[in-house]
């Protein structure tokens, strides 16, 4: 079967990529060096085998490379990862499959990433604030959950005494404009007014 190509377009502004917008599958993003070897031009025919060689060949051990090098400079979750490689251009197959390559050798886990974050941020943010960034970062609610409930033994009220003493802030002494700013600090943290009203 051969497909259509019907346009080459510039890739986010890169004057070394391009997105090859076929007609009945995924676009791909390709070196422009690439394009010109394989001779495409707008309205060629390309054939089926052609675009999986491509896929198989080309974009799935690239994205590979890239996702390990994005790994290697900070843990990510999957859908943290999914979203990377997403906007980096690679189609959804390669995607998938680059995922499950991670996955069974246990080079992302979100698991292992949410008990990480939990562990080092416990310290500095309210449970609430914790579950939040954890949604944001794409691990399952279920997850976040379970694993603050196993590791987040933080006593809050004493966090928010700790963090109003390292920004020097006295109830008697403070004045609106102080109260205000530890107010919004405070709730920045992810703590609820009812929390530290007393305090302020």
């Amino acid at each position: 079967m051969n497909l259509l190509l019907v346009r080459i377009e510039p890739f986010n502004g890169s004057s070394k990529r391009c997105r090859v917008v076929i007609e009945g599958a995924c676009d791909i993003c390709l070196y422009r060096s690439e394009v010109r070897r394989f001779g495409w031009q707008e309205g060629d025919e390309i054939s089926s085998e052609v675009y999986d060689s491509i896929i198989r060949d080309i974009l799935i051990p690239r994205a590979k490379q890239r996702a390990i090098h994005l790994l290697e400079q900070q843990d990510r979750t999957e859908a943290g990862l999914r979203n990377k490689l997403s906007w980096g251009g690679y189609p959804p197959v390669v995607i998938d499959e680059v995922i499950s390559y991670l996955r069974l050798r246990h080079y992302i886990d979100d698991e292992r990433y949410a008990r990480t974050y939990v562990e080092y941020h416990k310290n500095s943010a309210s449970r609430r604030k914790l579950r939040d960034n954890l949604t944001q970062k794409g691990v399952d609610k279920e997850l976040s959950s379970r694993i603050l409930e196993e590791i987040y033994d933080s006593d809050e009220k004493g966090m928010i005494l700790e963090l109003m003493r390292k920004r020097r802030y006295t109830k008697d002494e403070a004045d609106d404009k102080a109260r205000s700013s530890m107010f919004r600090y405070l709730i920045s943290r992810g703590f609820q007014y009812d929390d530290f009203r007393d305090m302020l």
